[in-house]
């Protein structure tokens, strides 16, 4: 049995409000994994059109990208020492 959770809360920024429009593209152009829900409540698999789009492997090789990117410029945790007793 699945279950889905619907929530719905505003977003102001515009740096995310772009952010989350690309992420709903990727997932709207995905061939490869969706699904959709139909009126009687059940669901069908969307039939590939145009080239293949994972948006799960997408988002996953955008976070391994962003990552390799911003890794020189990420603050490394140094402790401050031991407190004194």
């Amino acid at each position: 049995m699945r279950a889905a959770v619907e929530i719905l809360f505003s977003v102001t920024s515009p740096v995310l409000v772009r952010r989350l429009i690309g992420i709903l593209e990727t997932r709207f152009a995905d061939t490869v994994k969706a699904w959709r829900l139909r009126r009687d409540g059940s669901c069908e698999r969307v039939r590939a059109t145009g080239p293949a789009l994972r948006a799960q492997e997408r988002f996953y090789l955008d976070a391994v990208e962003t990552t390799r990117a911003a890794r020189g410029s990420l603050t490394r945790f140094r402790p401050l020492g031991r407190p004194e007793e």
